[in-house]
């Protein structure tokens, strides 16, 4: 983490998030080769490219409450709509949202 944060204040919000031995930024063929690697030594049988993580990540960032218009900025999408149907919600994250609204409540004590 300390050089990331290096390369953030050398580079700027810009700096690479995946390095490569000698710093520069990690090619996307091998980071598919490296994900092959780490699922054949851990015996798994489907496989896993960056995309499924991208997706992963965009969809615990929305379960975790994370705006959804950051997500967007942050997945690069011109379109909100892109986002919402990129990202998985599940039904246990939307009945948080409903208790944590409160929204019986607000409706029997506001008349």
């Amino acid at each position: 983490m300390a050089r990331r944060n290096r390369r953030i204040n050398e580079e700027g919000e810009r700096a690479p998030l995946l390095v490569n031995g000698r710093g520069a930024r990690l090619q996307p063929q091998t980071l598919r080769q490296r994900l092959h690697k780490l699922r054949v030594r851990n015996g798994m049988s489907r496989t896993i490219t960056p995309h499924m993580l991208r997706h992963t990540a965009a969809t615990l960032l929305i379960v975790s409450g994370t705006d959804i218009r950051f997500v967007q900025r942050l997945l690069g999408h011109a379109s909100i709509a892109t986002t919402e149907i990129y990202t998985q919600v599940n039904d246990r994250s939307l009945r948080r949202a409903v208790f944590q609204a409160n929204t019986l409540q607000q409706i029997l004590v506001d008349p």
